[in-house]
């Protein structure tokens, strides 16, 4: 019997299809409100900041030098980069985050049969989407997603990758705390949120 969330908000980045969308029907037919764009915390609630990663961080490290790929462009090494980006940004904000009552660990969904499945390793679609002999259901990809937002197990849990469920260990890259701080000031100088 999944967790009922009524009462509860929950912010869904992406929800738009794939993994999102199905994490944003999950937690609804929990009886969560979902938004989509931002989300308020009610004095007192604890808040769970759940970052969707990918097995594919494990081939990657960051080359601040072209950060951006500006200097050659290739999908899946940038998509790789990216979801140990994700890793490093989460760990970094649960460190910051210490003590606050407010949790962030992030999750490796599996192969998902989606359109970025598609786009990103061209796998073949079909009239009704991804062939799907490629992967999970977007609805079996979002299970961890919704068991990081709703279960009482990992209520205090914090700076911790998850498949299926389980807190396991990311690859050796994602846990050098010195490039996950550097990453956290250099996006913040990118996004004008920090001088």
């Amino acid at each position: 019997m999944p967790p009922d969330l009524t009462g509860r908000v929950c912010v869904v980045t992406g929800a738009n299809r794939g993994i999102g969308r199905a994490t944003a029907e999950g937690l609804a037919r929990m009886g969560a409100s979902v938004v989509l764009v931002c989300r308020r915390a009610e004095d007192g609630e604890a808040v769970r900041i759940i970052n969707v990663s990918s097995g594919a961080h494990t081939h990657a490290t960051l080359d601040f030098d072209d950060l951006q790929a500006e200097l050659g462009y290739h999908a899946t090494s940038v998509y790789a980069r990216s979801k140990l980006a994700n890793i490093l940004f989460t760990y970094e904000l649960s460190r910051r985050l210490a003590g606050t009552g407010v949790t962030a660990n992030c999750l490796n969904p599996g192969v998902v049969a989606t359109r970025m499945l598609a786009d990103y390793m061209g796998v073949p679609r079909t009239e009704l989407g991804v062939a799907r002999r490629f992967g999970a259901s977007p609805e079996e990809g979002a299970e961890t997603s919704l068991y990081l937002a709703s279960s009482p197990e990992v209520e205090s849990v914090t700076g911790k990758y998850f498949e299926r469920n389980q807190a396991v260990a990311s690859s050796r890259e994602s846990y050098d705390e010195a490039v996950a701080r550097r990453l956290w000031e250099v996006s913040g100088r990118l996004t004008g949120l920090s001088p």
